[in-house]
């Protein structure tokens, strides 16, 4: 488990320099609209869940090495599939809280848009959530990404 967080802490370390000065470029012309100390604060919030997940992929690959010395490769790449598919679906709702404040979308024509397209697609919409993303960047970022 150690070499698997200290190899993702490793990684996360030698990409920090280009990291802040591509924060600083984005800063700079307009961007983001982030504080230094916030971007940190969230970036290492996002190195700490990379060296958690990597210490526990880490400890699952070795566990599948010791019990199956000649085909751990075989149910280790379902093991990645199975981690991918509960991430994807968990992300959102774990994840992603840590980082950004949701409230629900109130009544109104985009909540009804969201809503008949779900119907249309036949995918049941319990909740429309909105999240607030101008803490982190500019109304033209946010745009240009909407694109």
């Amino acid at each position: 488990m150690a070499a698997g967080a200290g190899i993702s802490l490793l990684l996360a370390i030698v990409a920090l320099p280009p990291a802040i000065v591509a924060h600083q470029l984005a800063v700079d012309v307009g961007v983001s609209s982030r504080s230094f100390i916030d971007w940190l604060g969230d970036r290492a919030l996002g190195i700490a869940i990379a060296a958690a997940t990597a210490a526990i992929g880490a400890a699952l690959l070795l566990a599948l090495q010791r019990r199956l010395p000649r085909s751990w490769w075989a149910p280790g790449a379902a093991v990645i599939v199975a981690y991918a598919v509960v991430l994807t679906w968990l992300a959102p709702v774990v994840i992603s809280p840590l980082f950004s404040d949701f409230e629900e979308l109130g009544p109104g024509p985009a909540r009804d848009s969201i809503i008949e397209l779900g119907d249309r697609a036949d995918v049941d919409i319990g909740e429309v959530l909105v999240v607030d993303a101008s803490k982190r960047v500019t109304s033209i970022n946010a745009f240009v990404g909407g694109l």
